[in-house]
């Protein structure tokens, strides 16, 4: 028997959240029914959308109207009779059959279900090559932002007198040349079938594309060129192209087909193709056209390129010379780094032999070799946890991958409650299994991106999150004024984000150190990987002056911070440890 989800909605007044009707559109396109709907009424009154001008002109469509019978087969409750998990996250969200998961963000819910209808389900083709379709977080994915941020945030601010970017972002889109990780295979299918035979003893795709002495990178961008840009990613259709038509298809309502028709030639070619597939599923939204469309609506300038191209704002390929380098230090000789250094070092050492196997790192499928290092780094993780948890406390591994860290605190604090965070599908799938074996009463798992956790907790713990995911823990341990236990990672990926500038504390934005001159040194912090290396002691010297800046930060906002190591020291290159307990 085919196991049946509960997807649960925002709801208010026949209305949904767009965020809602997005999923509900894509997943009935796909025909699924291994899902239920739970509507839960949205009780915020600011959430509320009338689909009326504001006094900037400004129109808003944050709340879809559906029609009466599609809500007959919803389930509708209460605010307190919701799933204590779900209380804890952003909706729309969805819980497992056997109620041990919980998946938010809407292409997260659309994939979950997909997958989840089996391998022989004719949805299974709309998720691409390896069925990795919008699989890539949006805080690091510029495509996965564009159809599950961009797209949505067009519909809930735009003006009548001017198309929202997204129109001529996606139109640029569609005028690039394909791309996508099997595009030689599919430019060899596609020629095959244009000739079977072999022209001048070479193979027709050899031929068509000329590729003697190109590199990988020129080959696949000829190759883009044969194949027609039909869809969003290519010749074939995936869940990006349902979750972009259902936002399109309402903006439509407002504006002139036309009009579409002469700016935007290739996106109307691919919304009347859309509109066609789509037709049965769209028909049970309720949004009449406006009468107020004009006949001269302005294009917004945006930047030429393809939404696969790396985001222009991000810092990968910084250069990272002595002499700027040197004058960055110099700005910054103002900053104590040794301030923050723990006064009560992390001794002892946890013993592992009391775990059973499945508690252990060893239980995460790890080789001894790495499992032994994983029980070095997390060990003085889970004796400055012990000192701060008390019973009944709520704990947070965010980050959590195969559950190494959350795990073992659950494991080891019966009392606490542990919920482990991560939006890797194949790592909680590791943990999942892992919590199964143990039985573990006191562990809930959530599949999906920190930003969509809100619940309130005790204490915040993240093992080695990359980049500007460290921050973003940090920053929710702040707002819901939870101790915090952090090993940052990777800090040469710190990139802005839409809530954290950098630098973050006062003291270093008063050095007037450039948002520019912070990711030059937060890039040469992650050259600390070769002990014997000239540049190493160098770049722990930048690791500890952005964890300062991390340190002095969560100081301002009441917190009593110590700046520590791991102990061994030599089990991670990246061995600094942020402490925070409310002052």
């Amino acid at each position: 028997m085919e196991q049946r989800h509960k997807l649960f909605v925002s709801w208010k007044e026949n209305c949904i959240s767009v965020e809602s009707y997005i999923i509900l559109f894509v997943l009935d396109h796909c025909g699924l029914s291994n899902f239920e709907v739970f509507a839960i009424e949205e009780q915020d009154e600011i959430h509320k959308n009338d689909n009326t001008k504001n006094s900037d002109g400004f129109k808003c469509l944050t709340w879809i109207p559906l029609r009466k019978e599609k809500f007959q087969s919803f389930c509708f409750i209460t605010e307190a009779k919701k799933n204590n998990s779900i209380k804890t996250v952003k909706l729309p969200a969805l819980v497992s059959g056997d109620s041990t998961l919980t998946i938010v963000g809407l292409c997260g819910v659309i994939r979950f279900l997909i997958k989840a209808a089996g391998k022989n389900h004719i949805s299974r083709e709309f998720l691409g090559f390896r069925y990795s379709c919008l699989s890539a977080p949006s805080e690091v994915s510029i495509w996965t932002r564009f159809c599950e941020v961009e797209s949505i945030d067009a519909l809930k601010q735009f003006r009548l007198c001017i198309f929202p970017a997204t129109f001529p972002k996606f139109e640029n889109h569609l005028k690039h040349p394909v791309r996508t990780h099997n595009i030689l295979k599919k430019v060899n299918v596609k020629t095959s079938l244009q000739s079977k035979t072999k022209v001048n003893g070479k193979n027709i795709i050899d031929d068509t594309l000329n590729i003697q002495n190109l590199s990988l990178k020129d080959i696949q961008r000829r190759a883009g060129t044969i194949l027609d840009h039909k869809f969003a990613e290519g010749e074939d259709i995936t869940i990006s192209d349902l979750v972009l038509f259902s936002t399109f298809y309402l903006l439509m309502k407002f504006y002139k087909r036309d009009l579409l028709k002469k700016h935007f030639p290739a996106m109307e070619c691919w919304y009347s193709l859309m509109e066609t597939l789509c037709r049965d599923s769209i028909s049970f939204v309720s949004v009449e056209d406006s009468p107020e469309k004009n006949d001269c609506v302005s294009i917004p300038k945006v930047n030429e390129f393809s939404l696969y191209s790396k985001d222009s704002g991000r810092s990968d390929k910084l250069g990272t010379c002595q002499s700027v380098l040197n004058k960055i230090f110099e700005k910054l000789s103002v900053i104590d780094v040794l301030q923050f250094k723990c006064k009560e070092e992390l001794a002892g050492e946890f013993d592992w032999s009391v775990l059973p196997k499945d508690a252990h790192p060893l239980g995460g499928d790890l080789p001894p070799s790495r499992a032994n290092r994983k029980c070095d780094q997390l060990q003085s993780i889970i004796i400055a946890v012990r000192r701060l948890a008390k019973p009944g406390d709520v704990l947070v591994d965010f980050c959590s991958g195969g559950g190494h860290l959350g795990i073992v605190l659950a494991f080891i604090l019966p009392l606490c409650s542990v919920v482990l965070v991560d939006n890797k599908s194949e790592s909680v799938d590791r943990a999942r299994r892992r919590v199964e074996r143990l039985q573990l009463k006191n562990v809930s798992l959530i599949l999906g991106n920190v930003n969509y956790f809100i619940g309130n907790f005790d204490i915040g713990v993240t093992l080695h999150a990359c980049g500007s995911a460290t921050d973003r823990v940090l920053n929710k341990c702040i707002v819901k004024n939870a101790n915090f236990v952090i090993c940052p990672c990777c800090y040469g990926a710190v990139q802005p984000t839409t809530n954290i500038q950098y630098p973050q504390s006062k003291e270093m934005q008063d050095t007037l150190l450039t948002q520019s001159e912070y990711f030059r040194l937060a890039h040469s912090a992650d050259q600390t990987h070769d002990k014997d290396n000239e540049k190493t002691p160098q770049g722990f010297k930048c690791m500890d002056l952005i964890d300062s800046d991390r340190a002095l930060f969560a100081s301002s906002q009441g917190y009593k911070v110590s700046l520590c190591k791991l102990k061994p020291e030599n089990c991670s290159p990246k061995n600094n440890l942020i402490i925070g307990s409310r002052r």
